[in-house]
């Protein structure tokens, strides 16, 4: 279990630990960040969107692959 599970699954989640995750330098921080959107719940923020929309351009397939 990673730390964003966790945060997951306490209900503890928020936008700012995805945005954090979506910019980590480990591929599979930003795959686990993308998987767990969802669970935000809401309408996600502008600045998030914009860091997703980034990714679409990733150099690791596993993240580009998320979509």
């Amino acid at each position: 279990m990673t730390a964003l599970e966790g945060l997951a699954g306490q209900g503890e989640l928020r936008e700012h630990h995805l945005i954090r995750a979506l910019r980590d330098r480990d591929e599979s921080v930003r795959q686990r960040g993308i998987a767990l959107i969802e669970r935000l719940g809401g309408r996600p923020s502008a600045q998030l969107l914009g860091v997703l929309r980034t990714l679409s351009t990733d150099r690791s397939a596993r993240v580009t692959s998320m979509r």
